[in-house]
């Protein structure tokens, strides 16, 4: 800020020995801020000369600091003729202090948590017995009802093999060919699906939570599983916690336009 403060008062400057030297005016002394220069004229008139601020983008670190800097706007403390306007989306909410001008704005970004992110990331992966529930108990910390016992009931699963000359395609068991199978002894025990209760943003005041249901696929032949999101379950969970949001900024800020979209 300090360095801003005095690249201002050097442009100031400039601006005042450029217009003293060019029309031989006199600078006034006045009781204005310190970046407003009034100068007198040889012919008498009053010029009141005000450098162009700079651009400032602030980063609202929660939605309640964003909606606090909004009314603060509409208050008259960041100009008296401020229009300001709210965009919101997926990726952020952006307070835009003067649409006319556009030049203020305050961001808020919709960032998803490293649970979310992991979730997402493993999507499809296939993991051995040992690391699958590793990610359940330590990256899906909190997010799984182990009242269930899921993570219990996986470190009974055992292996097997046999020669029964069946062909089939179930939850735990897989056709290896016409005569081999291999199949799990304890997958009665674990659901094809289950909840996840994530939180999705990791503003500090965005802590809701979302159901995000997914498929728990058993490969009995290559002794694996994977943990799935069915369809549009992610994109639904973001979309429920920033309907949240967008109530709160519609209930909070009457006099604002709330809009959805990016703002640019």
């Amino acid at each position: 800020m300090s360095d801003r403060l005095t690249a201002d008062r050097g442009v100031v400057e400039l601006i005042q020995e450029t217009a003293v030297r060019a029309s031989k005016a006199t600078v006034l002394e006045t009781k204005e801020p310190w970046h407003v220069i009034r100068v007198a004229k040889p012919d008498g008139a009053i010029e009141t000369l005000e450098p162009v601020p700079h651009v400032r983008s602030h980063e609202a670190e929660s939605l309640a600091s964003l909606i606090s800097f909004a009314k603060s706007v509409c208050a008259g403390k960041h100009g008296e003729h401020a229009n300001p306007v709210v965009w919101y989306g997926v990726k952020e909410v952006a307070l835009v202090v003067d649409d006319e001008t556009r030049r203020d704005t305050v961001h808020l970004l919709l960032r998803w948590t490293s649970q979310l992110q992991s979730l997402v990331d493993a999507a499809g992966k296939a993991f051995q017995q040992e690391s699958f529930i590793r990610f359940l108990r330590v990256e899906m910390a909190g997010a799984l009802d182990e009242s269930a016992g899921l993570i219990a009931r996986l470190r009974t699963i055992k292996w097997v093999r046999g020669d029964d000359g069946q062909a089939t395609v179930e939850h735990g068991k897989s056709s290896m060919g016409r005569t081999i199978n291999a199949a799990v002894h304890g997958v009665d025990a674990i659901p094809e699906e289950v909840s996840l209760c994530i939180r999705v943003f990791n503003a500090v005041d965005i802590r809701t939570c979302a159901h995000i249901r997914c498929a728990i696929d058993i490969n009995a032949t290559e002794k694996t599983f994977k943990l799935i999101p069915l369809p549009m379950q992610v994109e639904d969970a973001v979309e429920a916690i920033l309907d949240g949001v967008a109530l709160q900024l519609t209930n909070e800020l009457k006099d604002i336009p709330v809009y959805r979209g990016k703002f640019e």
